[in-house]
């Protein structure tokens, strides 16, 4: 129907409408609560000092929208009488004023139907001296021009080809998994939560998605990055701090993702950590050409922030009040959006568009909506040999149960590779290493390859991206944790084979949807031993960062163990770890050091740490301090004063600290320099951002839908 770049009779008149308000707002600052109407009737709004540049004002503008359903042979007639419409609310508007405006501009996908611009212009010349059209190739032009204009609108890039709109430059420089954006742009919608994201990164680099699982925190990060790429950003996926450091370019303009920052689903100490540790060179590498978005559940945040604050205290972290953004809060608006959107992917045919169509209003007004059940339901209904009212509850209220029962209709090896897949880092893995642990957690030869079985799994269970695998989406891994939790069998494979990431997992804290896991795999006295076995016998093969790994999350068990039972089978199993590692400490490093005696501290009876007089002496800085490797020399040294100060203070005092080292200290704070306005504290509250919510009630549900297809 349109000559435009974009496809813009899929978006349905609700985010047609939109997109007209955000050109108008973008070209004249009338804000988009200065329209009256729904354009699938009749929108219309005043703009006081008319379109600069083209129209004198005041000018009466209005939305002409056309359904792409009419059959092609009642098209123009049907646009004609939309325009009569359109009319009739200009002169209403007028005699409501008291006088004529001095010019129309009227916004239309439907300029093709009736003819050309000009033949729209003429039928309108009699209510104004002036009328100007701006119809779809004008408006692709306006989205092409300004990268403002598609941050604010974002569906645009669902509905046009991406290939033109991000650059061989972006994309060969980019770490940043495309291909899954890609997907998710024909249905996204723009929620006030990505509008606040977006405020945030625009106000202090940063920002911080937060909610329950399936709510759309990682869409939300994914499109902002996308968003940025068609504006000539690198885009970034990054785990750890120090892959962002590695990364990052002064001379570009760049976006990191940190993706479940503190852990998928459960919370991953060495991950706070490491954020932790490098948090203030971080926040303060962003600014206006430099984003990060984290996202993560609710409780790895909570628990992941306490570590920062406690390790690098609150005066160089943003106000949370001012970066958090909840990702859960949804209007009814955006819900029959994202449904609408969904469905419209998914190519239903005419029956199953009707069944939506007439079930809108109760998914819409589900009390267990998601933008991620809304996907699987789409999917579901596209497949159904008919569709049924009687499953939507159910398939909305507990998608777990379709899930588990399609978990368990795997085959052996099929299962054991997803198991496999928990011995893992949680975000991606190469398909050589999965293959790896594939071998050590099935028992027994392999009747297929791994390529075929991971090929048998994508879609469904995994995502498999250039050469890696991951989870199609983290309720898939909380669901596996649970079933092998449930099987004692399993759990004691499991055991016998973990690597750390196993380990990890098998005594993690605050996991499943709202936190409620720990200690998800040792659940009985076999647990315990299997897990002690297996920790022993891969402590001598883990080098420095691994140690810290495994006694950070052994420190985490003891605290989050659910009994006196459990808490002293943990102590046992870390106070073994301590007395095997504890002549390790020295060339491991102060972040080893700080491991070591964070468990010492929380474990009864354990271990003397040894003396670190070789290890100051080795760290001891020497002035001038002027180049990189005296510079990191100075920070491990540094490092080292904070896990002191706060574990074992009388090491300090022995040393002589403070009072020897002053004019040490002296030249390293004259080094640091006042902190950057970027690393200063942050407290300003973040405004919700754009007009309040339309108010959605069944007829206007109905009417989005009827967009359908």
């Amino acid at each position: 129907m349109s000559d435009g770049a974009y496809r813009l009779d899929a978006l349905g008149w609700l985010q047609f409408q939109e997109l007209c308000a955000a050109v108008i707002e973008e070209d004249t600052g009338v804000a988009e609560a200065a329209w009256h109407g729904l354009a699938d009737l009749s929108r219309d709004a005043l703009l006081p000092d008319g379109l600069p540049g083209r129209l004198k004002g005041p000018t009466l503008a209005a939305v002409l929208w056309l359904r792409r359903q009419i059959p092609p042979g009642r098209r123009r007639a049907a646009a004609l009488g939309e325009l009569d419409g359109v009319r009739d609310s200009f002169r209403r508007r007028a005699r409501e004023d008291g006088n004529r405006p001095a010019s129309i501009l009227l916004m239309t996908n439907a300029e093709h139907e009736v003819g050309d611009e000009w033949v729209l212009a003429g039928m309108m010349s009699d209510l104004a001296d002036e009328v100007v059209v701006i119809g779809t190739t004008e408006i692709s032009q306006r989205l092409d021009a300004s990268p403002a204009l598609r941050r604010r609108f974002p569906a645009a890039l669902g509905v046009t080809d991406l290939a033109r709109l991000v650059g061989p430059g972006p994309r060969e420089a980019s770490a940043f998994d495309r291909r899954a954006a890609h997907e998710l742009a024909p249905v996204f919608v723009a929620t006030r939560p990505y509008r606040r994201a977006v405020a945030s990164l625009e106000q202090h680099g940063f920002v911080v998605l937060t909610g329950p699982p399936e709510v759309g925190k990682t869409a939300i990060a994914q499109m902002l990055a996308l968003v940025q790429m068609t504006d000539g950003w690198e885009a970034h996926d990054c785990r750890h701090p120090d892959e962002l450091l590695g990364r990052y370019r002064a001379d570009a303009r760049q976006i990191f993702l940190a993706d479940d920052a503190f852990g998928s689903t459960e919370y991953r100490p060495d991950t706070a950590e490491r954020w932790a540790r490098e948090l203030d060179r971080v926040l303060a590498r962003m600014d206006a050409g430099h984003w990060l978005v984290w996202t993560s559940r609710p409780a790895p945040l909570a628990a992941g922030l306490r570590r920062v604050h406690r390790e690098r205290g609150l005066e160089r972290f943003p106000d949370p009040g001012a970066v958090q953004v909840d990702a859960s809060r949804l209007s009814d608006e955006e819900r029959v959006l994202i449904l609408f959107r969904h469905a419209q992917a998914a190519g239903l045919d005419d029956d199953r568009r009707r069944f939506v169509q007439g079930y809108g209003e109760a998914i819409v007004a589900h009390r267990y909506f998601t933008p991620e059940r809304i996907r699987r339901l789409a999917g579901d209904i596209a497949a159904a040999e008919e569709p049924r009212a009687r499953w939507l509850d159910e398939a909305l209220r507990n998608p777990t149960a379709a899930m588990r029962n399609s978990l368990r209709a795997l085959e052996d090896e099929h299962r054991d590779l997803l198991v496999a897949l928990l011995d893992a880092p949680p975000s991606w893995i190469s398909e050589r290493e999965l293959a790896h642990a594939l071998r050590r957690h099935h028992p027994g030869g392999l009747s297929h390859a791994p390529h075929e079985l991971i090929d048998r799994l994508a879609g469904h269970f995994l995502r498999v991206s250039e050469g890696s695998v991951g989870w199609v989406h983290p309720s898939w891994r909380d669901l596996v944790i649970d079933e092998l939790s449930a099987d004692a069998e399993g759990r004691a494979r499991f055991l016998a084979a973990a690597g750390l990431d196993g380990l990890e997992l098998a005594i993690s804290a605050g996991g499943g949807a709202h936190g409620e896991r720990n200690l998800p795999l040792v659940r009985g006295d076999a647990d315990w031993d299997a897990l002690t076995a297996r920790c022993l016998a891969l402590l001598p093969d883990l080098d420095a960062a691994g140690l810290a790994r495994l006694l950070r999350a052994l420190t985490v068990a003891v605290r989050a163990a659910p009994s006196a039972w459990s808490r002293r089978e943990a102590a046992a199993l870390a106070r073994a770890a301590l007395e095997a590692t504890g002549d390790r400490l020295e060339p491991g490093g102060a972040s080893l050091i700080e491991a070591w005696l964070e468990a010492a501290d929380l474990v009864p009876d354990s271990p003397n740490p040894p003396p670190f007089t070789r290890l100051w002496a080795r760290l001891l800085p020497t002035i001038p301090i002027d180049t990189p490797e005296k510079v990191a020399r100075a920070e491990e040294w540094l490092a080292l004063v904070d896990v002191l100060a706060r574990y074992i203070p009388s090491d300090l005092a022995g040393f002589g600290y403070p009072d020897r080292y002053e004019s040490l200290l002296y030249v390293l704070d004259e080094r640091r320099g006042g902190a950057p306005a970027e690393e200063q504290a942050l407290h300003t509250e973040i405004e919700a951002t754009g007009p309040p919510a339309l108010p959605i009630h069944a007829v206007s549900i109905a009417s989005v839908l009827r967009d359908l297809g």
